[in-house]
């Protein structure tokens, strides 16, 4: 049994080991394009178990070298931990908007409270498809800024039942002017 847990103990820092994570970073940033989702992958669940923010330039450069864009690499770079990243997950809204919020519920898990994605997403909002705009919502409330309030207030009136409940949820996490008297008067 002794042997079985040391065994375990190595293969934990393997997994979490910082130093093979930025190595495998650095051997995806020089792996041709086709031989690159393998490595994206592997690095995606490193960085998901242990975020090692020295990888995101090396994504970058991999994502460079991408021509149709990758889900695996926006995810493993909102994962990275590096918080100067969130303008490149954010760009991706425009063209990947659904790969884009995939990244960035990825990014806000290790970020939560980061008030610079509040306008992005605030104009993003209308853009998205349907389905996907109680997504940009719930991501509202996790980025907690209080000028986002207007548009929690007005999307708690919403037809939607979905995007309706996502408001409620956000504004509760936002707070801000009229927050509580719009809260009170909503039936739900």
């Amino acid at each position: 049994r002794k042997e079985s847990s040391a065994a375990s103990d190595v293969y934990k820092r393997q997994r979490t080991d910082p130093e093979l994570t930025l190595r495998l970073a650095e051997v995806l940033a020089r792996t041709p394009p086709l031989e690159m989702p393998p490595y994206a992958r592997t690095l995606q669940v490193r960085l998901a178990t242990h975020p090692v923010p020295e990888t995101a330039p090396l994504i970058l450069q991999a994502m460079s070298a991408q021509s149709d864009g990758d889900h695996t690499l926006l995810n493993a770079l909102a994962l990275s931990g590096d918080a100067s990243v969130l303008a490149q997950v954010l760009g991706a809204l425009d063209t990947a908007p659904g790969v884009a919020l995939d990244a960035l519920e990825s990014y806000f898990q290790l970020h939560p409270g980061d008030g610079r994605a509040a306008d992005p997403l605030l104009a993003a909002l209308p853009l998205v498809p349907a389905p996907s705009r109680a997504r940009v919502v719930r991501l509202l409330g996790q980025v907690g800024a209080e000028r986002t309030s207007p548009a929690l207030i007005t999307l708690a009136s919403s037809e939607s039942t979905e995007l309706r409940q996502a408001a409620v949820e956000a504004m509760g996490r936002t707070g801000g002017e009229g927050v509580v008297e719009a809260l009170l008067g909503l039936s739900l």
